[in-house]
Formats: structure tokens, C-alpha cells, sequence
């Protein structure tokens, strides 16, 4: 018996569809994951039509976990009250474990997995296998205890998973959340679920982390914002916009480029920072999607800077998720094609959590991008341990310096000594190096002695619409005359 893969979108959505009530939601989708795509089309007619209708458009989207049975389930066999409860379980850093084994052995290991979770929860839960290496269980009822005890039991069967007879160890990080009654909408679980898991593989070291008000540390206004952004991320993009910082030349002091930043604005919300949500859309299967929007929408609007500076270009981020999908890369090529823009105009920058990626992974993607003729900077360097380890492996073409060593940089000299040996460092290896957080004209100055590249802050401008960005290219164009 097999578990078929569940694209997480699609797995919330469905819960959407069946019921507003949260708790019944789980309870339905647990009962209706006895039933497969055929056994849907061969009469089962409990289903709504749009459901139905849905599932008969997405093959790949199947739901069978534990097919006890065949036959029709009728809407009064579900629960009408009671609490239920998630576990999310993700695999950590199975980039690696498909870089060593390939994809058809990756599917081996997963397929492994879910059939050791089915053994373990013994009728006690139901399991649904995610995209992107992760699993969510859903409980009837559970206490805290119980749920502690089995997930130690699933902790202790992955780190010694074998598959046709090679031990692979699998680590683990687990969320948990129990659902009350009052609890309406998929966003909210959802927000809450993901916040747990992320703490546990960030801060806890893959201990279980039960979500409450103590661990997220957030009051509800903010999860009900994530939730809703969450929702435009997943239906048409509303609210979103992108905005550009100018990237400017140190020697000549010309705009060249500039880097594009999200931004989500909606009545009654305002202006949301991007340091509010991104954290939780990086974690989410939406960010695919979403980064190909931001894509197709800076390359876009840098064909209309063509005219105005020659050789322009355009710094797009690339979070972990986005790379680790198989089609990231045809995406990109075609996104090129569907915009007119050319591969030199575009520079991708890996962002802080590209460096958990296995570093054969991201030198096989660094270098097909380099074929095309694509950049790649890393972004935010100094930060973080693996900085300097990667730059040291990987043919970047580009060192983003963090912001944080330009503070007060004048009298801090270990500061000064940090940017110089980067930049001499990038110097000797041919590798262009931007400093962020220029905030004035004397900073700028001072910064010039150390012979970087580019330089990106205030003083240029602030993040902008693309429409004001061409108001600020010929403001210090005809400043630079």
C-alpha cells in the first residue's frame, strides 16, 4: 500500500471547500483519505460536485492514506464537535539525501517513511504525505503525553530508517497544534502550525513544540494578518507590489541596477513590511508560485529602464523553497522568454537560508545558471556561519555585505578591517561585492576608499514603485552631469 504525495496548497484549500469549521474539516479529509481518485470516479457520490469536480482536474493531487474500505461515506458519519489535533512532521535537509541518491531513490525513502508512520500510529491517527519532504497527522483526540510518546517513537524509527539495505538516517523537526472548537479558519491553524514547526527545527533541534501563546510570543492580531496575506499569496497575488532600490556604481556613482523588494498592502491592513510575513511564506509551499510572480514582475518592469541606462539589471531574491523545487529552474527560463528580458539583466540572490542546502546541490544549480548566463550574488555576507564556507566553494558572482558592518563603521575599526579583507578578498577572485546600507553622502564617501563594487542604501533612494524608481534614475542622472 502506497501514500501518494499531497500538494500542501491543495491539502488546506480542501479543507476550505468541505467546511468552515476547522475541527470538522480534519475529521472528514482523515475519513474521505480512504478513498483514491478511482474509487471517486467509480460512484462514490458523498463528495460535492465541486469537489469532485476539483479532484477530477488534479490527478497528481491524490489523498489515500489508509485504505480500509471501499465504500460510500455518508456526511452523518462525521464528527460534529470534539477537539482535534496536527502534527506537521518535516524531514530536515533532504536537499542533501536527493542530491546523494537522486530523485527516484528520494521517493523511496518518503514512501519508507509513510509506511513506518502508518505502523506506528496503529489506527491511532491519520497521515497525510506533503510535497517538500513533510507530513501532517491528524488525531481524533490525543493528549499532550500521547503525542509526545509517539512522536519519540517516530524520532527514533527515522534515525534509523533503512531502504534496500542502506541505513539512512533521517532527522526530524515537529509541530503540533491543538485545535478547539472556535477555531474557524485553515489560515489561522495553518500560521500556527508552520510558526511550530519552524521553531523546532530553528530553535529547538528538532524537539516536538506544542503551539500556544507562550511560544509564539505574537499577540492574534498579527497571525490573523499572516493568515490573510497568506490567503492573496495563494489567490491572484492581491495586495502584493513590488518596489526597487537603486544599485548604484561606487566609482561613477550612476545607477546601474536595483533590487526588488516585496511589499503587501490591503485596506484595512496599510503598508506591511515584508519582515512581518516572509518569514512564514518562505516556509510555505505558496512561495513557488509567489517567487515566480515577483520574477515575472521584475523582469518585466526593468524592460522599461532599458532606454534610460544601458546594461541594467535587476537582483531578484531566491529562498530556500523555491530553489529545491525540480522546476525552479525551467521556471526561470521561461519567465525570461514570457518577459523579453535578457539572462545578463538578471541577478539571482540566495538568501540566508540557501545556505542550509547541500553544497553540491548549489554548485550544480550555480552552475547551470551561470550557463544561461545568469548572476548569482549571496546575499547578506558576514552573517551566519556558513558565509564565508560558501563563498569559499561556490563561483558567486556577486558578495551582498550586510548592512550591520556599515553601522557606525568609522569608529569601529574591527568593522573596517571586516569590509576591506571582503573586499579584497572578492577582489582577487574576480567577484563583484555590493554594500548595503549607504544612508548619506558621507558614508557613501568614506565607503568609496574601499573599493567595492556596488553600493545600495538610502542615500540613493528608499525602495520605491517602479514608476517613481524612473523619477529617481533621471533625478541622479542629471545630478551626475
Amino acid at each position: 500500500m502506497s501514500i501518494n504525495t499531497y500538494d500542501e496548497q491543495k491539502f488546506w484549500e480542501e479543507m476550505d471547500i468541505l467546511f468552515p469549521d476547522i475541527v470538522k474539516a480534519i475529521t472528514s479529509l482523515a475519513k474521505k483519505s480512504y478513498i483514491s481518485i478511482t474509487n471517486l470516479r467509480n460512484g462514490v457520490t458523498w463528495w460535492s460536485e465541486k469537489t469532485m469536480e476539483y479532484f477530477g482536474m488534479q490527478e497528481n493531487y491524490t489523498i489515500r492514506g489508509q485504505e480500509k474500505s471501499k465504500r460510500s461515506i455518508h456526511p452523518d458519519d462525521l464528527e460534529e464537535s470534539g477537539q482535534g489535533t496536527l502534527l506537521k512532521i518535516g524531514l530536515d535537509q533532504f536537499s542533501h539525501i536527493n542530491v546523494m541518491y537522486g530523485a527516484a531513490f528520494s521517493d523511496k525513502i518518503l514512501n519508507c517513511a509513510a509506511q513506518e508512520l502508518l505502523r506506528l500510529l496503529k489506527g491511532k491517527g491519520y497521515v497525510y504525505r506533503l510535497s517538500g519532504a513533510k507530513f501532517v497527522i491528524s488525531f481524533k483526540k490525543v493528549s499532550k503525553a500521547e503525542l509526545q510518546q509517539i512522536y519519540d517513537e517516530i524520532v527514533e524509527t527515522f534515525e534509523n530508517t533503512e531502504v534496500e539495505g542502506k541505513k539512512i538516517p533521517l532527522k526530524v523537526s515537529a509541530g503540533a497544534i491543538f485545535m478547539e472548537p472556535y477555531m474557524k479558519e485553515t489560515n489561522a491553524v495553518r500560521s500556527r502550525l508552520t510558526y511550530a514547526l519552524n521553531h523546532s527545527r530553528l530553535e529547538h533541534h528538532g524537539e516536538l513544540v506544542i503551539f500556544n501563546d507562550e511560544v509564539c510570543g505574537s499577540d492574534e492580531n498579527q497571525f490573523e494578518l499572516i493568515g490573510v496575506i497568506h490567503q492573496c499569496a495563494t489567490h491572484n497575488f492581491e495586495g502584493f507590489r513590488m518596489f526597487y532600490q537603486p544599485i548604484a556604481d561606487t566609482k561613477t556613482g550612476k545607477i546601474r541596477g536595483m533590487e526588488a523588494l516585496l511589499r503587501w498592502e490591503l485596506e484595512p491592513y496599510g503598508m506591511v513590511s515584508p519582515g512581518v510575513f516572509m518569514e512564514w511564506l518562505e516556509q510555505d509551499p505558496c512561495i513557488f508560485d509567489l517567487g515566480n510572480w515577483i520574477l515575472r514582475t521584475a523582469l518585466t518592469d526593468v524592460q522599461k529602464l532599458r532606454k534610460e541606462t544601458e546594461g541594467f539589471f535587476v537582483n531578484v531574491n531566491v529562498a530556500a523553497a523555491q530553489l529545491e523545487r525540480r522546476e525552479f529552474r525551467s521556471a526561470v527560463m521561461n519567465i525570461l522568454k514570457e518577459t523579453g528580458a535578457k539572462p545578463e539583466e538578471l541577478c539571482l540572490e540566495l538568501t540566508e537560508r540557501c545556505r542550509d542546502l547541500d553544497i553540491h546541490f548549489l554548485r550544480g544549480e550555480v552552475e547551470f545558471f551561470h550557463s544561461q548566463g545568469i548572476k548569482i550574488a549571496l546575499d547578506d555576507f558576514g552573517t551566519g556561519n556558513s558565509s564565508l564556507s560558501l563563498a569559499l566553494e561556490l563561483p558567486f558572482d556577486e558578495l551582498k555585505v550586510d548592512m550591520s558592518f556599515i553601522r557606525d563603521i568609522k569608529q569601529k575599526p574591527q568593522n573596517q578591517a571586516m569590509v576591506q579583507s571582503i573586499v579584497d578578498y572578492a577582489r582577487r577572485t574576480n567577484t563583484e561585492t555590493c554594500i548595503e546600507g549607504i544612508e548619506d553622502k558621507e558614508v557613501s564617501d568614506y565607503i568609496e576608499k574601499f573599493g567595492s563594487t556596488w553600493q545600495q542604501g538610502y542615500y540613493y533612494s528608499k525602495p520605491v514603485p517602479i514608476e517613481q524608481f524612473e523619477e529617481v534614475l533621471r533625478e541622479k542622472a542629471t545630478e551626475k552631469e
